[in-house]
């Protein structure tokens, strides 16, 4: 009977080996959860815009005042001028004067004439003021003027110098020239500020369209300027005539 027992005992000892040798009778480790993909939330529609309204095209701006002109003294900064002997100055002040001021358009008027009548003997004497010609000549010009002073040039065409006069309104210039062909460039003006300036801004500037031409003859000729309102008016004098100078 004790033998009987210690057989089933190698037995039973015997099959416990195997089945630790096998892995058997262990419990079966479990498998790590499969991932399931997370299923997106379907969007939730956006609520549909209304259409835009078109926007407006921006209003045009108002168009700023215009800045004030230079020199809108009023009248009694233009006495002030003219007493501070500012006389260039105080004469941009009175042509704005004029346009700006309607109802003093006659004081500025008057102190025009103030500004002329302080300057009257600071302007060049009627006659030659400059020459670059090598020899006088045998023609005459006279230049006259009844409407403003007059500054003229006249300048060879081919080189050989030139002259410059100056004729006070009411006054007549007679000089000579060569027997060339001349530009004649002039000024006429009412105020004469000093020898840099000149009239400045307020001088009518012009040329003579046909310039001046003299030919060698037995004779001199004789051409007369003459400044009325407006282009001048030029007389060519026969021969035989030519006044002595």
């Amino acid at each position: 009977m004790k033998k009987t027992w210690i057989i089933v005992l190698v037995v039973v000892l015997s099959v416990a080996v195997i089945l630790t040798l096998t892995g058997c009778g262990k419990k079966p480790a479990e498998e790590p959860a499969k991932e399931v993909p997370a299923t997106a939330a379907p969007a939730t529609p956006k609520p549909t815009e209304a259409p835009k309204e078109p926007e407006k095209p921006a209003e045009p701006a108002e168009p700023a005042e215009p800045a004030a002109p230079a020199y809108a003294a009023s009248v009694e900064e233009i006495k002030g001028l003219i007493a501070g002997e500012q006389y260039y100055d105080a004469a941009k002040a009175i042509v704005v004067c004029r346009e700006k001021w309607t109802e003093s358009a006659s004081e500025c008027d008057a102190l025009w004439q103030q500004i002329k009548d302080a300057l009257a003997d600071k302007r060049p004497e009627t006659g030659e003021t400059e020459r670059t010609f090598a020899y006088q000549g045998g023609n005459i010009v006279s230049i006259s003027s009844d409407s403003g002073d007059i500054d003229l040039t006249v300048t060879s065409r081919g080189g050989h110098g030139s002259a410059r006069y100056y004729v006070r309104e009411g006054e007549t210039v007679n000089f000579y020239v060569p027997c060339y062909s001349f530009d004649v460039d002039y000024t006429k003006g009412d105020i004469w500020f000093d020898d840099e300036i000149g009239f400045g801004e307020f001088g009518e500037s012009a040329s003579y369209p046909d310039g001046l031409q003299f030919r060698y003859m037995e004779f001199p000729s004789w051409v007369l300027f003459h400044f009325a309102e407006g282009n001048p008016e030029v007389q060519n004098i026969a021969d035989r005539i030519v006044p002595a100078l």
